[in-house]
């Protein structure tokens, strides 16, 4: 792979997968040694020093198959804001019915 290729491997799985969780997931699958690379900066740092460490040790290829099958858990996909705004919906709709709950009950006597 050229480098303007990984260059672009990087932008795109820093784009789709910017979620350190997904990085560290994808990392370990690709059998990196996840304590040696430094994941606490951007979604591209991430990605560069992942694919750093794929390189150094002649597991790139690895890395893009396990990149091509990843499936991330959907909660932690990047940019579902409908997903937020309907736990919000819902968090409220619990909350309206705890309230009447507790009214049924105070009329009740319980």
């Amino acid at each position: 792979m050229s480098e303007i290729d990984v260059k672009l491997f990087r932008k795109e799985a820093a784009g789709k997968y910017p979620n350190r969780l997904d990085v560290i997931k994808i990392a370990q699958a690709a059998t990196l040694d996840t304590s040696r690379i430094d994941v606490s900066g951007s979604s591209e740092v991430m990605w560069y020093n992942v694919i750093n460490e794929a390189s150094r040790h002649s597991k790139f290829d690895i890395l893009l198959q396990v990149y091509a099958d990843y499936s991330p858990d959907p909660r932690t996909i990047a940019g579902h804001d409908d997903m937020k705004a309907e736990i919000v919906e819902l968090r409220s709709r619990l909350a309206c019915l705890e309230l009447e709950i507790k009214r049924i009950k105070a009329y009740h006597g319980y």
